[in-house]
């Protein structure tokens, strides 16, 4: 998700919340990681995955990331941190993303055209339980226009970003 919203070249995201930055390959640092952010008093603490901002703002966001002491810190960062507070105000779009093991292709109305619906007060929208990531910022235009979905997905790991 992250190299997709870089390559729009409009936009980057930024790895925020505490399992997105969490070791993956060490179950000890993974146990480690935990105990820090328990530590800080941030463990039950829930934070989007990653945060969106524009391409625009990018120095900004990386000297706040640095007062932070880089990208690994976020998630042990109160967000009464003026740093963190800047982010927070930065953010175009906070995303929570889950792994699942689907392929995008092949879910119902994959590639449809958005219709104006109703229940969306004539807003474009697909039909009810159908999925396709926004980005709220462009008008509601699918994120498929803004060069997030035109990649086919790896077929060990995809992702299902709710925005």
């Amino acid at each position: 998700m992250v190299q997709a919203v870089d390559e729009t070249g409009g936009y980057f995201a930024l790895p925020y919340g505490p399992s997105s930055t969490a070791p993956e390959d060490n179950v000890r640092e993974f146990e480690k990681y935990f105990e820090e952010l328990e530590k800080a008093g941030l463990a039950d603490m829930k934070r989007p995955d990653l945060l969106l901002f524009r391409a625009g703002d990018r120095d900004e966001v990386t000297e706040a990331v640095n007062q932070i002491g880089g990208e690994h810190r976020l998630p042990f960062t109160p967000e009464k941190h003026s740093a963190m507070r800047l982010l927070i105000t930065r953010a175009i779009l906070a995303v929570e993303c889950e792994n699942s093991l689907w392929r995008a292709t092949k879910m119902p109305d994959y590639g449809a055209e958005l219709k104006p619906m109703e229940r969306l007060g004539g807003k474009l929208g697909l039909k009810k339980k159908r999925s396709l990531a926004y980005d709220n910022h462009q008008g509601g235009r699918p994120a498929k226009t803004l060069g997030l979905a035109e990649k086919e997905p790896s077929a060990d790991s995809h992702m299902a970003c709710f925005l």
